[in-house]
Parts: structure tokens; sequence; C-alpha cells
């Protein structure tokens, strides 16, 4: 319903008019409702669509799957914007490169990667030798 005129004001009591302002106000509230709860159902399905690529993810990498440290890390980008990751293996001189990351998961002491071949390293964080 739009403002009222002069007019119609004019014609109605105060209580009428209250009421008229009310039922405005109680329909823009109920299209600003409408609106949270749309976005609320996106961000509820966003969420189970998380939980259940984490359950894939967790089923696909079950404790039996072999981690690899690597120490010194540097995640490198090629020419075509693909990542990967050089490092060293614990006690091996040698520097390691990985294949191409697919996934990246920080947590509070290392990042976890998951490169396109599915192997998994953990790359632990380190303060700077400078």
């Amino acid at each position: 319903m739009n403002n009222l005129s002069i007019e119609q004001k004019l014609t109605m009591s105060l209580d009428e008019i209250m009421i008229e302002e009310l039922k405005e106000k109680i329909v823009k509230l109920e299209k600003k409702c409408d609106k949270q709860m749309i976005k609320n159902n996106i961000l509820v399905e966003t969420v189970e669509n998380l939980k259940y690529n984490y359950r894939q993810l967790e089923n696909k990498y079950n404790e039996m799957t072999e981690i690899t440290n690597l120490y010194d890390w540097v995640i490198h980008i090629d020419s075509d914007s693909r990542e990967y990751v050089s490092g060293y293996r614990y006690n091996n001189s040698k520097l390691f490169d990985t294949s191409y990351i697919l996934h990246k998961i920080p947590q509070s002491t290392y990042l976890i990667v998951i490169t396109e071949n599915e192997s998994l390293y953990l790359l632990p964080y380190s303060e700077s030798l400078k």
C-alpha cells in the first residue's frame, strides 16, 4: 500500500491512520523477512554442500592414506596459473616437487595439500629465517 494522501488522512481518524501506517510497515518487514529467508536458505544449502564435500573428502582420504611432510616448502605458480609445491622431505636433501594442487586446507599449525594424483602433503608453518 502506498503512503496515504493528505485528503485521505483528513477523512480518517488518528487510529485509522496509525493502523494504515502499521500495515505498510508490516508489508515492508514481511518483504524484508522473505528476502532474508531466501538468503538463509541459500546459506543452509551451501553449508550442506560443504558438509557433503567434506564427508566425501574424509571418506576418500581415511587413516590409511599416507601423508608426506614437506619442510622449507614453497607454493609455485606455473605459466598456466596452476599451483604446485616444492620442499624437502624429512631426512632428504633433494628438493621434491608435487603434482598440481587440487585442494588446500589451512589448519592452525600447518597446511594440508591434496594434489592431482590424490597425494596428501602436510606443510608445517614456520617462521622465516630472516
